[in-house]
């Protein structure tokens, strides 16, 4: 007779299924994103929040994912359970960062695989704008109608505009324009009504905007 040998098993947790939330920062406008994910890099704005959701094959107590900011240090998010078999976490990003994912089952049992990856944070550039019409140095008569023309451009979305007046270097208060829909380029007419404005030769009408 042989000897006797014994086999132990170990159940290990691994994972079945996982999901990602993109959430863009709430300035930017831009809907949440919610797709399968499999561990390869990620493309976020700066301050945009990820919710991760991880279905395993084992009922878990929790996950754990290491975020290795560039740079910095390293810190660990921890991702709860919502389900017996699902586990959940939100992290936000200021910078690009690696990942690092591990299971722990309800008997206290870490996965072994290893699932990794990358989140490239990306940098909101800022708007542009200029004066289109008139040109600079501008010479008019009393009883024109000026229509200035502003053009806009940003790459996620424009909100507001701000055209500042003058007369004589005194400023008033700004002309407002709000943009709900977050058109990235746009064009803004503003009509100046040299007689409504009580002018006279001699004045100077200045104006800038901001966006």
């Amino acid at each position: 007779q042989s000897n006797q040998m014994q086999l132990h098993v170990n159940l290990i947790p691994d994972i079945r299924k996982c999901q990602t939330q993109i959430m863009p920062p709430e300035y930017t406008g831009l809907e949440s994103i919610k797709r399968k994910y499999d561990f390869k890099p990620l493309t976020v704005l700066k301050k945009s929040k990820i919710i991760f959701e991880i279905e395993s094959n084992r009922p878990l107590q929790s996950g754990q994912i290491t975020v290795t900011p560039d740079n910095g240090k390293p810190y660990v998010c921890e991702l709860k359970p919502i389900k017996a078999n699902i586990v959940t976490g939100i992290i936000p990003f200021e910078t690009t960062s690696n990942i690092k994912l591990k299971l722990i089952d309800i008997d206290n049992n870490s996965s072994v695989e290893t699932w990794e990856s990358i989140v490239m944070v990306q940098y909101d550039a800022k708007p542009f704008i200029s004066i289109t019409n008139p040109t600079s140095d501008s010479f008019i008569t009393n009883d024109f109608k000026l229509s200035a023309i502003i053009s806009m451009s940003d790459d996620y979305g424009l909100s507001k505009c701000r055209i500042h007046r003058a007369l004589n270097g005194v400023y008033t208060q700004p002309k407002i324009f709000e943009y709900p829909l977050y058109a990235t380029t746009m064009d803004q007419n503003y009509l100046f009504d040299i007689k409504d404005l009580g002018v006279v030769p001699g004045d100077v009408i200045s104006f800038y905007a901001d966006v």
